[in-house]
This record gives structure tokens, C-alpha cells and sequence, in this order.
């Protein structure tokens, strides 16, 4: 915990160069200075102080930052905004989040809570319930097709190497992707195993904590951590492939951090296996927040994809927030859905139709749903592993592996 002399410390370092400016999507989209980094920092800077004019004011503005750590990466003094963040959600702020927000926050970490509302949503979409829900809520657009159970579930504890074993790694499963995305969980444990690496799954995992964290719910997150920590003791190398989990499973005590990759950062690393003759495709790669800002994994992505065909077209806004950020698109979705606009406003202007492709669960539903609401051309939304896993798929040889 962050205590107020390092507090003030890291507060003083900022220059007020303004440079976090423009990178900010709320202060994108309203201008004010209230609702860039510069002007929270100055707000918290009043609050250690005991010299702020409004709580309610400062509550708010705090509230509709994104967590998306863009201010960071070009921040000259290198202010650790995401740790200010983190102790004013905590120690400065008065909590208030949407029941919404509150009920997701009590099913993640309960297994049998997150299973029951997942088979709940694939019924609804069955039943073409969500059809008439997305009229009535944009915040119901963007879901993929939900299974009926989830990975974790069904999934072996163990998945042996395709050919020759040359490492073993253990994956990650998650709360999100686990029950919304099972299939890129598959399509993961494919291309390890394709690449000669068997796959642990432990099942005593739990929830990592990063939508808790993300809104300063941070009493159970040290119970989480504990629980990971011994359900991964035994291996060396943690496979993820949501980026919002990964930053937040690196920000867990060191000689566990250092065991977590993410996929496109492992994949980047390894011999990895290329299938001949890929069709080639132009796409547009926007990077989840929490894994170029975060986790600082930039140019891992634009390195494999090429080499599975992929023409990534310029789009200098890669870098920029979509809005999606953990639960900000239930508490704050005016606000997302403004800072979607503008994505998928940039997005057309790189690109008349065609594939968007990112690494994060929350990224990929709230893209897909910008795709569906703002743009006149259509695009569809796919994970990385998605695209790669296809392109695998191509090969008779990885096609008759995995035959079920």
C-alpha cells in the first residue's frame, strides 16, 4: 500500500507538460481539464491536502478516468498514474458504482454465480431474447455466441504436446473469457500444443481481481491472489490471453509476475511453427489498453501476425482507448460510448470494412458493439488467437490433431 510521503512524491514529479493531454479519451472528448490526468492529479494533489473545493466534483471527475494507463506511456516525468489511481479509488474517494457494476463484482469471484448467469445469457440468446434487449440497451450489443457452460468445466488438467514436447506451460482460464470465449481458450491450448508444449490447467484457479481492482474494490484481491499463487505454484510459465488479467496477474508479488505471459509475448519468443502457402488478409490490430499500456507489449502482435498473412493497415489510434475498461461501460456508458464513437470514427477512416483485431475480452465485445451501432461498412471483431488459430486450421496435419 501506497503511504502518503510516496504519494506526495510521485505527485511532485509531475512537470504539468500537458503532454498526457490528448492522449486522454475523456479529455478527447470533452476538453475539460478536470477530466485529463494533469487536471486529476492537481485534484488529488488538493485532496491530500485537505484543500479540495468539492468531494462530489472530485469523486466524479476521478470516477470517469479509465484506468487505460495512456498518460504513462507518454508521460516524460514517468508518473506512475495508474498507482495514484489506485490509492485514490481507495483512500480518497467515496465508493459508489452502479448496482450493476456491484452485482458483476459479486458473481465474477463466485464460480457457480458465473456459470449460472452464463448458461441464463446463452438461453437468452436461443430464445432471441437478446435481440429485444439490445433494442432496449445498447450495453447488451458486442456478445459473442455464449456457451452453455463454461472452459474451466470441461477442460483436462493436462493437454500433452503435439509431436515432440519441448516446454511445459500452464494457462490461465479467467472469469470473462472463460464463460464468454471458451473457443479462444481451445484455440490457445491448440497452438501451444501445436508448438510442442503441453498445457497444465489447474483447477483451483480463481478470479485474478482485475474488475475489483479496477473500481478500488481491493478487500478480497490479497484472498485472490493467495489462492493463484498456490494453484500455479508448480510451473514456471502462466499463459494469458486477456490482457486486462494479465496486468493485473503482474501486478501480483514478483516471483509469481514474473511467471506470467501473455500469449502474443510467449508466442513472440518461441520457434514458432509457420504454416506454407497462408492466404493473405488486411486488418486492423487495436491494441487492448492493458497490454501496450500496462504491460508495455507493443510491437509482439505486429510481429506474429504478418507472418500468418496478415496486412496490418496504419491506424496511428491503435494506442488509444475504446472504452471498454472493465466495468466503466456499466457505470459510466455514456461516457464509453462517446469515447466508442470516436474509435470506430477513426476506424473508418483507415478502413472502409473488414476485420478488427485485438487481445482483450472487454475490448472485443465493446468494438464488435461499435461496429454493430456506428460504422456504415461492416467489420467483424476477432481475438489474435482467432485469426491465428484459422490460419493453423488451413494445415490438414493441425485440422486432423485436434479432430474431436
Amino acid at each position: 500500500m501506497m503511504n502518503k510521503q510516496n504519494l506526495e512524491s510521485i505527485l511532485n514529479d509531475c512537470i504539468h507538460c500537458g503532454l498526457c493531454l490528448p492522449t486522454c479519451p475523456t479529455y478527447r472528448e470533452t476538453g475539460l481539464e478536470a477530466e485529463s490526468p494533469r487536471g486529476r492529479i492537481m485534484m488529488m494533489d488538493a485532496a491530500l491536502k485537505g484543500e479540495l473545493k468539492s468531494q462530489d466534483s472530485f469523486n466524479e471527475h476521478i470516477s470517469t478516468c479509465l484506468g487505460c494507463y495512456t498518460c504513462e506511456t507518454v508521460c516524460p516525468s514517468g508518473i506512475e498514474y495508474g498507482d495514484l489511481l489506485s490509492h485514490c479509488q481507495t483512500e480518497l474517494l467515496k465508493p459508489s458504482h452502479s448496482i450493476k457494476t456491484s452485482i458483476l463484482l459479486k458473481i465474477v469471484n463466485r464460480p457457480w454465480l458465473l456459470q449460472l448467469f452464463g448458461f441464463l445469457g446463452a438461453l437468452t440468446q436461443r430464445l432471441k431474447i437478446d435481440v429485444l434487449l439490445t433494442k432496449i440497451s445498447h450495453q447488451f450489443g458486442g456478445f459473442p455466441q455464449l456457451p452453455f457452460r463454461g472452459f474451466k468445466n470441461s477442460a483436462l488438467e493436462l493437454y500433452p504436446a503435439i509431436g515432440e514436447k519441448v516446454g511445459s506451460v500452464a494457462f490461465f482460464t479467467g472469469c470473462v473469457m472463460d464463460n464468454l470465449y471458451p473457443n479462444i481458450h481451445e484455440a490457445t491450448i491448440r497452438i501451444l500444443r501445436w508448438n510442442g508444449y503441453e498445457v497444465h490447467i489447474p483447477k483451483s484457479q480463481g478470479c485474478c481481481g482485475a474488475l475489483h481492482h479496477h473500481v478500488g474494490q481491493t478487500k478480497n484481491i490479497l484472498d485472490m491472489q493467495k489462492q493463484n499463487i498456490q494453484a500455479f505454484d508448480f510451473v514456471d510459465t502462466i499463459i494469458i490471453n486477456s490482457a486486462g488479467c494479465g496486468a493485473e496477474l503482474k501486478n501480483y508479488p514478483e516471483d509469481f509476475a514474473s511467471k506470467v505471459k501473455d500469449i502474443s509475448e510467449f508466442l513472440y519468443n518461441i520457434n514458432l511453427s509457420v504454416p506454407e502457402n497462408i492466404p493473405t488478409q488486411k486488418a486492423i490490430y487495436d491494441a487492448p489498453c492493458h497490454l501496450i499500456h500496462a504491460q508495455k507489449i507493443d510491437l509482439q502482435p505486429k510481429h506474429i501476425l504478418p507472418k500468418f498473412g496478415v496486412e496490418l493497415m496504419d491506424f496511428p489510434q491503435s494506442n488509444l482507448c475504446c472504452g471498454a475498461a472493465g466495468s466503466y461501460t456499466l457505470d459510466k456508458s455514456t461516457m464509453s460510448n462517446e469515447i466508442l464513437k470516436t474509435k470506430m470514427d477513426d476506424i473508418q477512416n483507415q478502413s472502409k470494412g473488414g476485420l478488427i483485431i485485438t487481445a482483450n475480452p472487454g475490448c472485443q465485445i465493446q468494438l464488435q458493439k461499435g461496429a454493430d451501432l456506428y460504422t456504415e461498412n461492416k467489420y467483424s471483431v476477432a481475438h489474435i488467437i482467432e485469426v491465428i488459430d484459422g490460419i493453423y486450421a488451413n494445415d490438414s496435419a493441425y485440422a486432423d490433431a485436434f479432430k474431436k
